[in-house]
């Protein structure tokens, strides 16, 4: 995948064949496609009037790599502080696609601590990235 850009779209087909262990639902031989690319959107997250919104007073302007960090962050957490991480997956599903006005505001201090914190020591520590995020409080 380091070698696709921007716009780029592949696809993988993968032939289901039964064995001993396994049945396929579709028809034995029947291709499957899977397409996937490099495209990183914002979080389907809704303000409190249905909007689309990107919590902006907390991550700042909107870029990819910072959805990247904040979920690499937030699956951290099922190893780090798993009973609020199956919390945070049982209210705001497992990719956080479930989050209501804006901001998960029920877990606001876990996601300061476990996401919001380590993504602005990591950006502060690599400015390469060219990115940065308000300081947590």
């Amino acid at each position: 995948r380091e070698d696709l850009g921007d716009e780029e779209y592949w696809q993988v087909g993968f032939r289901l064949i039964a064995s001993d262990d396994f049945s396929p639902e579709a028809k034995v031989g029947d291709v499957m496609v899977a397409s996937f690319n490099n495209i990183v959107e914002p979080p389907a997250w809704k303000d409190w009037q249905g909007k689309p919104t990107w919590p902006d007073y907390k991550l700042g302007v909107w870029a990819p790599i910072k959805w990247i960090k904040f979920m690499e962050y937030f699956r951290a957490m099922e190893q780090t502080v798993p009973a609020t991480y199956q919390g945070m997956v049982d209210m705001y599903g497992p990719n956080l696609e479930n989050v209501q006005y804006g901001w998960p505001s029920e877990y606001n201090y876990a996601v300061t601590k476990y996401i919001l914190t380590p993504m602005y020591d990591f950006f502060e520590a690599n400015p390469e990235y060219g990115v940065t995020i308000p300081k947590p409080y």
